[in-house]
Order: structure tokens, then sequence, then C-alpha cells
């Protein structure tokens, strides 16, 4: 009950070995099951009746409103239904320029840092992925000036350590307890940045009073499908921080194991090579 983050899952690692691969258990007044055997898990995730969220997604609703990750019904299936061409692979191939630049500019950003000394790469990843799913997926280009309007980009690891902590410290879900806690100040503060961003990306889609406008960009879509300002601000920053604090925590952890492992770096490379064709002029 009152472990650490870091002990969560050797915890659940010891229930699994213990009691098999269906576990039930309670976290102060929450039934959670652990489903690890495979043919359950199948079960789970083949089932209509499981796309239903479980009650401690709710602490997800501050930041990120009801919708793809955190809720379920209508409003899922809308979303769902606005970001999906996003993802077609021919739509994905027309952003190869932009990859391209966004990657340069990383490497750019790295090489100036590589003295020998250790540093933390994932704030410049994340401003790397920042970039790409803004001009992408939200069809907003970012430039030097629009940053100071993106500082939560750097906060997103409190954001879901403010989730993560009301999900497995019970008490903390007490909205009173939670309110008058040492937590609340981060809470406002990044409740704050994440409407700010939200509402900048709104201005940015609009020149003149006129919206310019993309089928394919999902904000375009939101901005068509009428939503109030919160139900933007929500989908918007979903949307943001679904693609890219995923995409960077995945590249950041890529980059570290190469690092340990530089005798596999060629082959990687070359593995690569063989099945993109590079313009080796642009790496």
């Amino acid at each position: 009950m009152f472990c650490r983050p870091s002990d969560i899952q050797p915890l659940f690692m010891r229930l699994i070995k213990n009691y098999g691969g269906l576990v039930r258990f309670w976290l102060g007044p929450e039934l959670n099951v652990i489903v690890s055997d495979p043919k359950y898990v199948e079960t789970v995730l083949l089932s209509s009746s499981t796309l239903r969220k479980g009650p401690s997604y709710k602490y997800m609703w501050p930041y990120l409103g009801f919708g793809l990750l955190s809720g379920w019904g209508k409003l899922w299936r809308q979303q769902r239904k606005l970001i999906t061409p996003c993802f077609k692979t021919t739509y994905l191939e027309t952003h190869l320029p932009i990859f391209t630049a966004e990657a340069q500019k990383l490497v750019d950003n790295l090489t100036v840092q590589a003295d020998g000394k250790l540093f933390n790469i994932i704030h410049d990843i994340a401003e790397c992925t920042h970039n790409i799913v803004c001009e992408t997926l939200l069809g907003v280009k970012i430039d030097g000036n629009d940053q100071k309007h993106c500082s939560f980009i750097h906060n997103v690891e409190k954001i879901y350590g403010l989730i993560f902590l009301r999900m497995t410290k019970w008490w903390y879900q007490n909205e009173f307890i939670y309110g008058n806690s040492r937590y609340f100040d981060t809470h406002l503060e990044v409740s704050k940045q994440l409407k700010e961003f939200g509402m900048f990306l709104r201005s940015k889609k609009e020149q003149n009073g006129k919206l310019i406008k993309n089928p394919v960009i999902a904000l375009d879509n939101i901005i068509d499908n009428n939503t109030n300002e919160q139900e933007f601000i929500g989908s918007a920053t979903t949307i943001h921080t679904a693609s890219q604090e995923s995409t960077a925590t995945i590249s950041s952890f890529v980059l570290l194991i190469l690092g340990i492992h530089k005798e596999i770096q060629t082959k990687v490379y070359k593995e690569v090579e063989s099945i993109v064709i590079f313009d080796l002029q642009m790496i």
C-alpha cells in the first residue's frame, strides 16, 4: 500500500508468480485485476464489452479530458474516427521531408552535447517529436517564437506522475486530501499550461478570421466537429500527448540501448538501410 512507484512492477510480478495469470486485488476502495495469461488477454482485447475504461482512468480527465485515451462510448469512437486517417501509410509518406528535417535538427543538437559527459536526451527528443506531431497531425508549424506556448512538453512527466500518484495511492483519490496536498499546485500549473497550449493551437489555425483546413489533419476534423472549448482542448492535447510522449519515450529508449550496445549500431543501421531507401545527403 505504501510502496514506491519503482516497487509496483516487482509487486505485480510476485502476485502473478504466486497466484497465476488472473489476479484480483484491492487498491483502497477499488478492485483491480492483473491479466497476464495470453488466453485471458485475448478475451479482454477482443471483447467489445471491455472498451469501457476502469475507474482509475478518471484521473486523466483533468488533463486530457474524456476521450481517446481516457474515455469510451460515443466520444471515444468519434475521436478514433477523426484521428485514424492521420496514421495511414500514404499520409505519413507525404511528411517524410518534415521527419527528415526535424531528425537532422535533433542530430545537430545532440552532437553539440556529445562531449563525453552524461546528459539527458529526453528533452531534446521531446522537442523533436513535439514539432513533428504539431506539424503533421495538428497542422501547426512550431517556430522559435512559439516555444513559450509549448512549455508543458517538458512537464509531461509531471502530468503522468500526478495521474499515477492518484491511481496507486488511494488516499489521494479523495478530492479534499488531494486538493490540500503539495501536489495540487503542480496540478494547477500543468492544467493551465495545457489549456494555454490548446488555445494556442486553435489560434494558430486561424488567419484573418478564416480557418485553414486540411481534411486529413486531426485538428481540423476536431474544429469541424463543432466541439466546445473544453472538448477541443481535451481532444487536441490527447492527440498531441498520445503521439508525442510515446514516440519520445520509445526513441529515447532505443538510443539508450544503442549507446549501451555499441557493437550492434552498424548492424542496426545496415538493417534499416536495407529496408528504407535513404537520401544519404539528407542524413
